[in-house]
């Protein structure tokens, strides 16, 4: 079955706050990234065989894979500020993620290992959120209309998970109604406010791979980010319509 929908906004929109920035700025940006994360995807955007052969020190436990040498961080930097500028300089418009035959090497090289397994890459791909509606279900063969008309789901609950199956259910063609005990969607991020309430994971982790083009303003959102981030998804992917409060 093909999308019901297409994921919400943001999708090949031009990136305004790019268009906008000095050279100077996309520098400053760039200082603050992940050097090994940009290492992997400015390989997979511009196959850069300079980059692929930095020298790296192998992850051990939960130390993370590091650069041996401070002039290959400078490397890394240096290609992805000079991309972002030629990307400014064209539009900043819709940009491909590249071959996806080139994923795994691009992978490889951003987790600072020679190659993912294979049985770990699936995980791998998923969680880089280029399926929207991924572990969605997607027909085989397509009910008849009659008999989808016919079938609906009650989903418990219109916390992280509810709002999941909601969103998912939708994008099946499938109705459904969710009942909500509190007035509102997020569980219990809509039932705990206190003070200095925030996640503990951090939150790029925390979020449905279909809401990853949510805009998050901390590594560890505070309560009322995550609940801001509930509640867009209830309204962007038309879940709300679906849901009956207080019940």
């Amino acid at each position: 079955m093909e999308n019901v929908e297409d994921p919400p906004e943001n999708q090949g929109a031009p990136r305004t706050e790019l268009l906008e920035a000095t050279d100077a700025e996309i520098e400053d940006a760039i200082s603050y990234a992940d050097p090994m994360m940009l290492r992997g995807l400015v390989y997979q955007l511009t196959a850069d065989e300079k980059l692929a052969s930095t020298e790296v020190t192998p992850q051990v436990g939960i130390d993370a894979a590091t650069f041996v040498k401070e002039s290959e961080v400078a490397l890394v930097r240096a290609r992805a500020a000079a991309f972002l500028r030629a990307y400014r300089d064209a539009g900043a418009g819709p940009i491909d993620v590249g071959p996806r035959e080139r994923l795994a090497r691009s992978l490889a090289l951003a987790g600072g290992v020679e190659e993912v397994p294979p049985e770990d890459l699936p995980l791998w791909l998923e969680e880089l959120a280029l399926e929207p509606y991924g572990r969605g279900l997607t027909w085989k063969r397509p009910p008849a209309p009659e008999r989808l008309r016919a079938f609906s789901a009650i989903v418990i609950g219109a916390g992280m998970g509810g709002l999941n199956a909601g969103v998912q259910l939708k994008h099946a063609g499938i109705d459904f109604t969710v009942l909500e005990k509190n007035s509102g969607v997020g569980g219990t991020w809509f039932e705990n406010d206190y003070p200095g309430a925030r996640v503990d994971s951090p939150s790029r982790t925390y979020t449905h791979i279909f809401g990853v083009e949510f805009g998050l303003s901390h590594p560890f959102c505070e309560r009322d980010e995550n609940q801001r981030y509930f509640n867009r998804v209830a309204d962007e992917f038309g879940v709300r319509e679906h849901i009956v409060f207080d019940t």
